[in-house]
């Protein structure tokens, strides 16, 4: 955008907060096909509608106020908060890109797809929000198995050790 590049972007993460739809580009939902290819033929085919997105892009790129991050955090999950915080105690300027909303659940059609676990689908253990499937820890105890038990030996037998 701030070289004046058409953008089509998804509903997915901060792409809604910079791309404001028809003015400054384009967004499709994740999982529509359909909706990505009728984008990009209207951005070849459409030279006028190209050229006011493109100057759009650009006079929003210009307005913002661009700052500068020596350390860029993607992911809020639990990992990525507690680094951004250590660092930002010691004086470092940190940028925490999430791609949720800090509160709520945002679309989650990004995880969608076949589960390999009986126990639940793939929408049910991804959150896309501040702090990640970390809202969704937690455990489950399984018996140990006669594996679990047999002696170290036999590990180190199939290693090659």
């Amino acid at each position: 955008m701030a070289i004046g590049v058409p953008v089509i972007g998804t509903y997915v993460g901060g792409v809604v907060e910079l791309i404001t739809p028809e003015y400054s580009g384009l967004v499709v939902s994740p999982s529509d096909i359909d909706g990505l290819s009728t984008a990009i033929k209207k951005y070849i085919n459409d030279a006028e509608f190209r050229s006011r997105l493109m100057i759009n892009a650009l006079k929003d790129c210009q307005l913002s106020e661009l700052e500068s991050y020596p350390v860029c955090i993607i992911g809020g999950g639990a990992a990525g908060i507690t680094l951004a915080i250590a660092l930002s105690r010691q004086g470092k300027r940190v940028l925490l890109i999430e791609g949720g909303d800090w509160k709520e659940v945002q679309n989650n059609d990004a995880y969608t797809g076949e589960a390999v676990s009986p126990h639940a689908t793939t929408t049910e253990f991804r959150y896309q929000r501040l702090g990640g499937t970390t809202h969704l820890w937690g455990g489950r105890c399984v018996p140990l198995d006669s594996y679990d038990l047999s002696s170290a030996t036999m590990y180190l037998t199939v290693v090659g050790l």
